[in-house]
């Protein structure tokens, strides 16, 4: 058969060798996809010269590789640091805590007056009669959520 390889479009891909005796060998890629009624995969083919190119590309780069090496090291850090974007994520959690923090703070103080507003009413012996400053007083220190302050 050949060779398997994985296509860039995900899709198995069957590599076959047709003639392999043959001076013009020809590699054929089928889509494992084509005859079950789905799309073709994009895969391009890659013939012989387009490897052959890519092989001498390749051969220049690692002739050079001791520049290549040096050149990277240099720059590296300023193509791909990432200092800044650590900050960044750093002050973006600094503020997010900041602002959980400060929901925590009044979720825990509503809490907090509720149980004082519900533990004065259950002080009282009955339904108030007449209005009392000290009353009022004592229930607008107290009231809860959603009844002023």
């Amino acid at each position: 058969m050949g060779q398997i390889n994985y296509a860039r479009t995900a899709r198995l891909v069957r590599t076959q060798d047709v003639a392999l005796q043959h001076k013009h060998r020809k590699t054929i890629c089928q889509c494992n996809h084509k005859y079950d009624g789905g799309e073709s995969c994009g895969t391009p083919y890659l013939d012989d010269a387009i490897k052959q190119l890519f092989l001498k590309a390749a051969n220049i780069v690692f002739s050079e590789m001791d520049g290549v090496r040096e050149n990277y090291d240099s720059i590296k850090d300023t193509l791909f640091g990432t200092s800044e974007l650590e900050a960044e994520r750093f002050n973006e959690a600094k503020e997010r805590l900041s602002e959980v923090s400060q929901a925590i703070t009044e979720q825990r103080a509503k809490r907090e007056r509720t149980g004082r507003f519900v533990s004065r009413l259950e002080k009282l012996d009955g339904p108030l009669t007449a209005f009392r400053e000290d009353d009022w007083y004592s229930f607008e220190s107290t009231n809860p959520p959603g009844l002023g302050r």
